[in-house]
């Protein structure tokens, strides 16, 4: 879950952050939430340690979709976008620690091989979407 105003600076991520979580399966898609912007992204991994349950995300690449020529719109809502998953070794990671609150985003410490809270970036599970602020 993201904090607003430390977190993220957008009411939407926000809101998305905390919503109610969805068993990620391999190849479902998903949304990367940072301060304002939305990125597409695709379930690479799910995986058990010690306790807790995780789940690792890819960011995907996307295009509009063709003929869309709204150019007031490109990079806001309501544009037309197809996403294709990463290759792997291509595109931004991030893992998710699975609670029954919510997504925690975490790291993994090579020294130690534990996983440690980020307070940045959540994820949405089971939908893809694209949104780029365009006052940044």
């Amino acid at each position: 879950m993201m904090r607003l105003g430390s977190g993220t600076g957008s009411l939407v991520n926000h809101i998305y952050s905390r919503s109610t979580p969805v068993e990620p399966e391999v190849g479902m898609g998903a949304t990367l939430l940072s301060w304002t912007d939305r990125h597409p992204a695709t379930v690479t991994e799910v995986f058990k340690k010690g306790k807790y349950k995780y789940f690792t995300v890819r960011e995907d690449r996307w295009e509009i979709e063709e003929g869309f020529v709204r150019r007031e719109y490109i990079g806001g809502e309501g544009v037309p976008y197809r996403f294709f998953p990463n290759k792997e070794g291509e595109g931004r990671e991030a893992t998710y620690r699975i609670k029954e609150s919510g997504y925690e985003h975490v790291f993994l410490n090579p020294d130690t091989g534990r996983f440690f809270k980020m307070n940045t970036g959540g994820v949405i599970v089971g939908r893809r979407e694209k949104y780029h602020d365009p006052h940044f």
